[in-house]
């Protein structure tokens, strides 16, 4: 019973709990039939999830990367996942690292800021156009000054 009860969780929800196999009195040993049942599951830090949950998260992130743009895992992964969980899915992704600042891997093209995964590609979208908006307000500050300086005349 209480591995039909785990199996259907599981198949429902793509993700069981470890913390639901606890209010459950199963030990992790005794999870080992969710991992029967589905061998393609996948063991994080405090849950399990399915290939298919892997999958969904692999594939928003690389359209995060593709159409040069931003992620919150939180929209795409199951409520159940910590934080430790998404680390853990996103470190299997290869597609992204933790840092923006230390870019260890020149071949990452996303990065980790906070709970949001950014396409190195968006940024230097970001990056473009903010040099873009400092540049015509740098003109407009110059001719302004300009202006103001023929207004008046020294004598």
């Amino acid at each position: 019973i209480v591995s039909q009860g785990g199996d259907a969780h599981f198949s429902t929800n793509g993700v069981f709990p470890l913390s639901l196999g606890k209010k459950m009195l199963l030990t992790k040993g005794q999870l080992a039939y969710v991992r029967e049942s589905f061998p393609d599951a996948v063991l994080l830090d405090g849950c399990i999830v399915s290939q298919g949950v892997v999958d969904a998260f692999t594939g928003a992130v690389q359209d995060c990367i593709n159409f040069r743009s931003f992620l919150d895992p939180r929209n795409v992964l199951p409520d159940d996942l910590t934080e430790a969980d998404r680390s853990m899915l996103l470190d299997k992704t290869n597609l992204a690292e933790r840092s923006a600042t230390k870019r260890k891997k020149k071949t990452a093209k996303a990065v980790v800021l906070g709970p949001f995964i950014i396409s190195c590609a968006f940024m230097e979208d970001l990056q473009d156009r903010t040099r873009q908006i400092a540049t015509q307000a740098g003109r407009e500050a110059a001719a302004q000054l300009q202006r103001n300086s023929e207004q008046f005349t020294i004598v």
